[in-house]
């Protein structure tokens, strides 16, 4: 936990499990960002033209999930639209996906190439994904996060919306109400 309102530490944190979802500081940036960690430190990352990932050699489970579960009542995941894929739904492949303690849903283009991607996570960083992850901007382009721009873990979706007004202030009339406080999985 930090001290408010600085960049001290009340204790030493520990580092985030894989399959976490941490909030955190872009490098290089100064805005937050939301991600689900892939990799520890000392970790070998390789993501295939696939969109298969596999880390230390051990492929990351996945399992087809039917895109038209999502809007049952009965799935455990919020439902998703274009706008939150920038693409058809019908366009991509829904997968869900087990880290440790933590079992979430993974999504592709179907039909592009996502080209071959390898790593090594060097010490006191973590390597994140987004799981959205042909419109995620992650560890693949500004490569693993420190420890120092750790804020924290995420646990629930606190405001949602389709658009904002200067970047940062939902639009009233596209808030998504069903989205409030569920639990990021």
């Amino acid at each position: 936990m930090r001290l408010p309102f600085t960049q001290s530490w009340l204790t030493d944190i520990s580092l985030p499990e894989r399959g976490d979802v941490i909030v955190f500081k872009k490098p290089k940036d100064s805005y937050f960002m939301i991600k689900r960690v892939i990799g520890l430190p000392g970790d070998e990352i390789l993501m295939s033209s696939d969109g298969a990932i596999r880390v230390n050699g051990k492929d990351i489970t996945r399992t087809k999930f039917a895109s038209d579960k999502l809007q049952s009542q009965d799935s455990p995941y919020y439902k998703v639209d274009n706008i939150d894929l920038e693409s058809v739904a019908s366009d991509m492949e829904f997968y869900e996906q087990t880290m440790g303690k933590n079992t979430f849903l993974s999504m592709f283009r179907s039909s592009m190439d996502h080209g071959e991607f390898e790593a090594l996570v060097p010490p006191g960083h973590v390597f994140v994904m987004g799981d959205n992850r042909d419109n995620s901007l992650d560890s693949r382009f500004w490569g693993p996060v420190p420890k120092e721009l750790f804020i924290g873990e995420a646990s629930h979706i606190w405001l949602s919306c389709q658009s904002t007004i200067l970047s940062r202030i939902c639009k009233p009339n596209t808030i998504r109400w069903d989205r409030f406080f569920h639990k990021i999985q």
